[in-house]
């Protein structure tokens, strides 16, 4: 071999350790010995380092590594037996003749050392194909909608960015996220408030008492916070009122909180103007916008009720008048004035009118008999209604600055006539006049005579003004949840859209059509437009933009519908590119890549959906069959899918199959296939033949095992327990004893199988050579399931559950030699996996702090619970091995929901992986077949909708380059 390696670069490695990228450099500075038989030579230590640096080596978790020396041009084997390495084939050699002259160094991380700390090896989990990509309901639910500068501003929700800031003009092109505040899939719950100097101001955090205001440029940008309190009390979610706006500032007030907030969208210019700091008005009960400035009516403290001109600072703020107390007033403007009603403390309502100056600021009229209610502005007057009990009348007044004493516009007389909300639309005014238990709605113009009765409710139908949504040329109604559009010019009442595809009352006006939520089965809850007639709703864009599930959900390819043949994964239960029926399912083939993965045609097969699937030498055999095709069929294809031939036909119901162990021969149930016979056999070559005996019923069976060539299998309609060798005469039943409902787990181990079975008097572990004198319990429990079982190489380990916790047992086949390992608090648990020699197991609902994760050599002295990442509790949806350096599990966080999990054969280093369905409500992912290189996992990303993903395990980059060295 040649010498080219430099003194900082990697010598050698033992192929085996299991670690994560590193690179090894020789130490001058170090020592030690290693020696083999006859030999003792000068050694230099080593250290793992990080592949971005050369130097400075050891990073969190590395190894150390020992350096054994051979003497120059010798090529005899080499000896560390301290840590199990032995002869050549352990070793990588280099010739350091030309480089190193009188020594060779030769690396080996002490991860292959018993009782070393293992590592586990890099992973990558990646979506392999979307199957399906049809459109599916994904929903981001878009609320909260704030109208302003033509466009609408709301929060919408996707699984990449969680619930955000979007903004939009009413277009697909003008639709668009305009800041992420929340980086990730956290989501920051935007709430718009309003806008000012071309800034989004709003309220978002990822927890109440997290929660702040903040500004988003309107084209886009960084957000910028603006606040950094400490909400506490009865609101620690921050509950913003929006007061008014001066121009150049926007003011607002938080529930419960005295002070008016006022900000120019930065930082800085963010102020709280309270009592202490000389602001009159710090509780503001009405505002009005005007030009330049703002109007508020309000007071501080003990201080006088008044009317103050502010430009948002407190030192731009004067008062221009006292006001009678009030515990309730409003405010609108019109013709340059701010007209405030305020209900008296003591009876009696008082109408003030302002132009911002101190002799333009009056008070216009005062009633001491009646109390005011609301008021709207249209044209160049104010309307609003009040009450007089002693007088048993409700009116609808008129004030404008040409005529500023209060003018009647509609009387009721009786104490049973009410005026509820008053709403402008254009130059129209709406409002509800209620008798006792009826509504009707009324339409004006501002005067008697234009006021008249437009739309009568039904007793018990009730509105709220937000239900009244302004439209082109009209306004839109919600009428006991049926919408209404009511036409301004004529009065007339016609049918309004659908309100289960369109929600008015959640959308704003924006440029001549309202923008809102909108549904259809299609996409699910989106951004909609209307125009408030029944045909004039459509969507505008789909944010959360999903499709539909490749895999579906209540057929997912699991260990009785997926083969492996080599590392190629052939499934069913997954979509029909091809098929006019939805929910049809084809064969798949995957190699975990995008262009590996691919269906079968189905012009290769009959037109029904696919069922079971089995291994066959290196093809597999499908069933077909289902929907409206029945009876059912049996093909063969290849692992490619290029090769598709018929096997069996005429069966009569869904087929159940069960390959042997090496491969050679199928068992499938074949009802009316074959004469006299409901269970068959298929050979490598191809050849059908008859399995079962007559008027046995093998139509619906479940495998259990396989022992020395003979298939053990439950006849899932009598429960009971048969065994086949493929012959007529070998299949008969295995005794009287029957096995549970639900998967059997089983494990061979010393020549025989062992599983679960169950009598009278409770069940029982069980063993089979499979023979019915071979057949015996081993051990007998109750109240308990067995609901785990794999084989070590000295015994069996199988996990038992009881109602709330879950017990790891060990067995060597005899009563004596089976054991209890260790009880763990959980109600489920999962598969066992076997990696490095140790059993794997999730004992889910787990207390413990381990969080439910148990590993096992098989004696109660090697037998542990190994802590799992911080905050992460074991998940029982999954449990594989990778080979015998890893192992695969479900695991769950309330950040991140349910994932997977990843540890070494050993169980030391357990990691999260990278997330599959961030904050996805869908089902949690799952293993659908492992190798040594890599697993096959069934997820939803919450996107792309249930579908296949790889886990492939990634090569050592120490040998990437095939042991030449980098350049």
């Amino acid at each position: 071999m040649a010498s080219t390696f430099p003194r900082d670069r990697l010598l050698a490695k033992h192929p085996g350790a299991v670690t994560e990228r590193v690179w090894i450099r020789r130490n001058r500075r170090g020592g030690g010995t290693c020696s083999r038989p006859g030999f003792t030579g000068r050694t230099e230590a080593v250290r793992a380092e990080n592949p971005r640096e050369y130097s400075g080596l050891r990073r969190a978790g590395a190894s150390t590594a020992l350096a054994c020396a051979r003497r120059r041009g010798r090529a005899r084997p080499l000896e560390c037996p301290a840590i199990g390495i032995t002869g050549m084939d352990d070793m990588v050699f280099q010739d350091s003749r030309a480089r190193f002259p009188g020594w060779l160094a030769t690396a080996l991380l002490l991860a292959a050392a018993p009782g070393a700390r293992a590592e586990l090896p890099s992973l990558s989990l990646t979506l392999v194909k979307d199957l399906n990509t049809a459109p599916a309901a994904g929903s981001s639910f878009p609320d909260a909608f704030v109208a302003a500068d033509g466009r609408a501003y709301f929060a919408a929700s996707t699984p990449g960015a969680g619930r955000e800031l979007y903004v939009s003009d009413g277009t697909e092109a003008g639709t668009r996220q305009l800041a992420d505040i929340v980086p990730g899939p956290d989501s920051s719950e935007p709430l718009v408030i309003g806008v000012v100097n071309g800034q989004v101001i709003l309220r978002a955090g990822t927890t109440a008492p997290a929660r702040q205001f903040w500004s988003v440029p309107t084209g886009g940008g960084t957000p910028r916070q603006l606040t950094t309190e400490s909400w506490t009390g009865d609101y620690t979610v921050p509950s913003p009122r929006v007061v008014a706006t001066t121009g150049s500032r926007f003011l607002f007030r938080i529930a419960g909180e005295s002070g008016v907030w006022s900000t120019d969208g930065s930082a800085a210019g963010t102020v709280h103007m309270v009592e202490a700091s000389g602001f009159p008005a710090a509780n503001t009960l009405a505002a009005c916008s005007m030009d330049g400035f703002a109007l508020l009516a309000g007071s501080s403290g003990p201080g006088p009720f008044q009317l103050v001109r502010t430009d948002g600072t407190v030192a731009g703020t004067q008062s221009l008048a006292s006001l009678p107390y009030s515990g309730n007033a409003v405010a609108a403007r019109v013709a340059g004035h701010c007209y405030l009603l305020l209900n008296k403390f003591g009876g009696g309502w008082s109408l003030w009118a302002s132009d911002g100056t101190p002799g333009g600021t009056a008070e216009l009229s005062v009633n001491n008999g009646a109390s005011a209610y609301v008021m709207a502005a249209t044209g160049d007057a104010v309307y609003f209604s009040d009450r007089n009990v002693t007088q048993d009348r409700v009116r609808m007044l008129r004030s404008s600055v040409a005529a500023p004493q209060p003018q009647l516009v509609k009387e009721f007389i009786g104490s049973d006539h009410w005026i509820e909300g008053i709403q402008a639309v254009g130059d129209r005014l709406l409002f509800f006049h209620r008798l006792g238990s009826m509504r009707t709605l009324y339409l004006s113009d501002g005067t008697s005579a234009g006021t008249r009765a437009v739309f009568p409710l039904e007793p018990g139908q009730s509105f709220r003004t937000t239900d009244l949504c302004p439209v082109p040329g009209g306004v839109v109604l919600n009428a006991w949840d049926e919408l209404k559009r009511l036409d301004l010019a004529t009065g007339a009442v016609t049918q309004g859209p659908d309100s289960t595809v369109f929600r008015m009352d959640a959308s704003v006006l924006v440029g001549g059509m309202r923008l809102g939520r909108g549904r259809d089965e299609q996409t699910g809850d989106e951004l909609w437009r209307g125009d408030g007639t029944p045909a004039g709703s459509s969507r505008v864009a789909d944010i959360f933009a999903a499709t539909a599930d490749g895999i579906f959900a209540d057929g997912s390819p699991e260990q009785a519908s997926s083969v492996l043949v080599d590392d190629v994964l052939v499934f069913t239960g997954a979509s029909d590119p091809t098929a006019e029926l939805p929910l049809r399912t084809a064969i798949w083939r995957s190699d975990g890549t995008a262009a590996g993965t691919y269906a079968l045609p189905r012009s290769a097969y009959d037109d029904g959906s696919t069922a079971a699937v089995a291994r066959l030498g290196d093809s597999v055999i499908f069933a077909t069959g289902g929907w409206s095709h029945v009876p059912y069929e049996i093909y063969r294809t290849d692992a490619a899918l290029g090769m598709t031939t018929l096997l069996a036909s005429g069966i009569a119901a869904p087929v159940s199959m069960q390959s042997s162990a090496d491969g050679g021969a199928v068992l499938f149930g074949c009802d009316g296939s074959l004469p006299s016979t409901s269970l068959c056999r298929v050979t490598a070559n191809g050849t059908v033949t008859a399995a079962g005996p007559s008027g046995v019923d093998f139509s619906r069976f479940r495998p259990i095992g396989e022992i020395s060539g003979i298939a053990v299998l439950q006849r899932t309609e009598a429960g009971e327990i048969w065994r086949s060798d493929g012959s007529v005469p070998g299949t008969f039943p295995l005794g009287s004893r029957h096995a549970p409902y639900g998967p059997i787990p089983a494990a061979v181990f010393g020549g025989r199988l062992y599983f679960v079975t169950c009598d009278d008097a409770g069940c029982a572990l069980t063993a089979s050579d499979g023979s019915i004198a071979g057949t015996q319990t081993v051990f007998g429990f109750q109240d308990a399931e067995l609901r785990a079982m794999a084989a070590l190489p000295d015994r069996i380990v199988f996990s038992l559950q009881y109602a709330a916790r879950v017990e790891l047992w060990a067995s060597d086949g005899s009563i004596g030699g089976t054991q209890r390992l260790i009880e763990a608090n959980g109600f489920r648990s999962t598969a066992i996996a076997v990696a490095g020699g140790n059993a794997h197991l999730v004992a889910f609902g787990s207390l413990d702090a381990s969080g439910g994760y148990i590993v096992s050599d098989g004696t109660v002295a090697g037998t542990r619970q190994p802590p799992l990442p911080a905050s992460f509790v074991a998940y029982d949806t999954t449990m594989a091995a990778l080979g015998d350096v890893a192992v695969v599990f479900g695991c769950y966080s309330q950040s991140s929901g349910a994932e997977l999990c990843a540890a070494d054969a050993q169980g030391m280093d357990a990691r999260a992986l990278p997330e599959t369905s961030p904050r996805s409500s869908g089902l949690p992912p799952s293993v659908i077949r492992s190798t040594a290189n890599g697993a096959y996992v069934l997820a939803d990303d919450g996107v792309h909708g249930r579908e296949l993903w790889y886990l492939r395990r990634l090569p050592d980059a120490l040998f990437a380059d095939g042991f030449q060295p980098p350049r």
